[in-house]
């Protein structure tokens, strides 16, 4: 659904990133800004946060995509220090999942929302360090629309999308007016 929005749009494309057999995840890349955005609920960043900070490594695609985002300032993160081997590989995960946009990404933000009844309740934009600790959040739920009430007019994107099977999109967002 989210590669259907797009597919017109030369800023933002999508990249479809295959995860073990049976597993992927979209990466919604920002040509123009540099910019990668993930999109997950606020119970798995909490999670995976929690396993940065314990075990400062971890083989999740969202630890090696930070390796992209500022270094951590935080003292404590020093205990933490990867040898150049898990550097390297994670790397070129970060490679890997990128594909033929490696080298052409600056900030990776994490969009995560929480959810009540499958439809989207609450969600912020989060920039983290490379150890996954949040440097600064942007709380979007005022951006959220009530599904029930959503037109396909009124959710962000300009022309109406063609789909061959109705489907009722995960989040829709408020178009900002200027």
């Amino acid at each position: 659904m989210v590669t259907d929005l797009f597919i017109e749009n030369d800023t933002i494309k999508i990249r479809h990133v295959h995860r073990g057999g049976i597993w992927q995840f979209e990466a919604i890349i920002d040509v123009e800004q540099r910019e990668v955005y993930l999109l997950m609920t606020h119970d798995n960043l909490k999670t995976l946060q929690k396993r940065f900070k314990a075990h400062g490594y971890c083989h999740h695609y969202l630890f090696s995509l930070l390796l992209l985002n500022p270094e951590s300032i935080s003292v404590q993160q020093s205990l933490f220090q990867l040898d150049e081997d898990e550097t390297k590989a994670r790397q070129k995960d970060c490679d890997n999942i990128l594909g033929e946009f490696a080298g052409q990404i600056d900030r990776v933000y994490v969009a995560a929302f929480d959810y009540a009844e499958q439809a989207a309740a609450g969600g912020a934009i989060y920039l983290l360090d490379q150890n996954g600790a949040t440097i600064e959040s942007k709380d979007i739920s005022d951006m959220l629309l009530d599904q029930e009430e959503t037109s396909e007019k009124d959710s962000l994107g300009t022309d109406p999308v063609k789909r061959h099977s109705e489907s009722t999109p995960l989040v829709k967002l408020k178009t900002k007016k200027a």
